[in-house]
């Protein structure tokens, strides 16, 4: 009995040094808002209740989530994962909110747990809930998806619901609903992971696409401002050498000539590109990225006046010197193209000179040569090469025999129907963009024990890549920068501290 009192005591105490504090709970819900990154609206306040009522609930008329004391002991119950579950619960419940679901119960927009008949009226709802709930909690940093189901589990097991079936849905219809979404979100996660990496290795109409297979599923504003951002970059590749004699700090993510680029038109691409970063600036107003990428997009098509317009609101937030440097950029582009040739020259040979931004000093003396009007070899498609890089026991040079997962789209941007193909393995994920003149090939892993060839993989640093690897083209996005290997068909994810996050090879056929 002693032993069994004192196990009682010591979980006690577990549990209390996890207990979440009000602040704790602030915490995670501005990050999930954070995350969603619509500032248009005023998102409801999170208030802590005593007594048990339903898990959470979201009440419309009083903008108020409530979030039961029990809620937060049981998300206590899973330790150093403690924050991981509140992320769900609450995202599900922002998801309510958010995306408008008109419950009829008591005045309350909605509630986590609620009786069978409401569940069943509102079935399709729970499930958006918990998709775009779970996706949040993704972008946001969370890691929530893997433990979803035994959530359900304590819930269920501490607010004793598996004695009321015929009043609630089942533990195992809910669990089922969860895996189901749980398996969704991490496909709608690989894909938007992809979409990236296409990006990043040139291939944007292809990343324009898949991101905007997303928008059917999730919208946020990232996405409005990846596709915005993959547009004007296809609409550059396409444009003439003479169009296309500076380079612009585009923040995500560049840079290989598309070739199915005869299936659009550039300039309606990059019309829809800015309609699309224009969007994402309405709803966050000081979305730095959005408006770095709309006024670079005015700036390539020649709407001074506009791209003014974007970097006066860029210079209202508080920037970093980064940042500064790359509003720079984009000014210097503005004075060469009024005619105020020195004056652009004397910006870029500052920038050009920094060497803590490498991937903003490679745009510096691009433009710098441009203006001096020095020899600039024209860009070309890498010959083809035989990329006999594996990870996970797997190459990109066959793989018919593999099994993938299929999703067709209709191509919003040319009237072509394509088809995405999802491999996952063990220890790396194979992803197909396939049309009707060719396959595009990515093969990449975020784990640490697949290296390349030279012995470089997750973890390693800036530097030991440009010792193994030579003419590194230097990418920047949101959360760090890719460095691109052409030659090799190679790239790498380095996060802001230039340590290799994820990396993998690609090849187009």
């Amino acid at each position: 009995m002693r032993t069994i009192i004192l196990s009682l005591i010591f979980i006690s105490l577990t549990l209390q040094s996890w207990a979440f504090s009000a602040t704790e709970v602030q915490q995670v819900y501005e990050r999930l808002i954070a995350a969603i990154g619509d500032q248009s609206r005023a998102f409801p306040e999170p208030q802590i209740q005593a007594e048990p009522g339903s898990v959470l609930s979201y009440h419309r008329i009083k903008s108020v989530i409530y979030i039961d004391q029990l809620a937060l002991d049981i998300c206590s119950e899973f330790g150093d994962k403690k924050d991981d579950a509140l992320a769900f619960l609450l995202a599900h419940e922002l998801t309510h909110f958010y995306q408008e679901h008109r419950w009829e119960t008591a005045g309350f927009g909605s509630r986590f747990v609620v009786k069978k008949d409401i569940y069943n009226r509102y079935e399709l709802d729970e499930k958006e809930a918990d998709l775009f709930g779970a996706f949040t909690t993704h972008l946001a940093d969370f890691q929530s998806i893997e433990i979803i189901p035994k959530l359900f589990d304590k819930v269920y097991e501490r607010y004793q619901l598996a004695n009321k079936l015929e009043d609630y849905p089942s533990l195992a219809e809910r669990k089922s609903v969860a895996r189901e979404v749980c398996q969704k979100t991490k496909e709608l996660i690989l894909i938007f992971e992809s979409a990236n990496y296409f990006h990043a290795v040139g291939e944007h109409l292809a990343a324009a696409s898949m991101y905007e297979y997303l928008l059917s599923f999730v919208r946020y504003k990232e996405l409005y401002n990846n596709i915005g951002v993959s547009l004007v970059a296809a609409a550059a590749q396409m444009m003439s050498p003479a169009n296309l004699r500076f380079r612009y700090p585009l923040e995500l993510d560049w840079d290989i000539p598309l070739r199915d680029g005869k299936a659009a038109d550039p300039k309606v691409l990059l019309q829809k590109g800015i309609g699309y970063l224009s969007k994402a600036t309405q709803l966050d107003r000081t979305h730095y990225r959005a408006f770095l990428n709309l006024s670079a997009a005015y700036t390539f098509s020649d709407q001074s006046e506009a791209a003014q317009k974007m970097l006066i609101q860029l210079q209202s937030l508080s920037l970093t010197n980064y940042q500064q440097t790359q509003v720079q950029l984009i000014q210097a582009i503005i004075l060469a193209k009024k005619g105020a040739t020195a004056r652009a020259q004397s910006v870029l040979a500052s920038i050009g000179n920094q060497k803590t931004n490498p991937a903003l000093q490679q745009i510096a003396i691009h433009n710098l040569a441009v203006l001096k009007k020095e020899s600039i070899a024209p860009r070309k498609r890498s010959a083809f090469y035989s990329n006999d890089e594996q990870i996970d026991g797997l190459d990109l040079m066959y793989q018919n025999e593999l099994d993938f997962q299929d999703i067709t789209l209709q191509h919003p941007f040319h009237q072509a129907a394509e088809l995405i193909q999802i491999h996952p393995n063990a220890q790396s994920d194979l992803v197909h963009f396939v049309t009707n003149d060719k396959t595009i090939a990515l093969l990449f892993t975020n784990r640490k024990l697949s290296k390349t060839k030279a012995n470089v993989g997750v973890g390693s640093t800036l530097s030991t890549i440009q010792q193994q690897y030579q003419n590194g083209k230097i990418l920047a996005h949101s959360r760090g920068s890719y460095l691109l290997f052409p030659q090799q068909k190679l790239f790498f994810d380095l996060d802001a501290s230039e340590r290799v996050r994820a990396w993998g090879i690609y090849e187009v056929y």
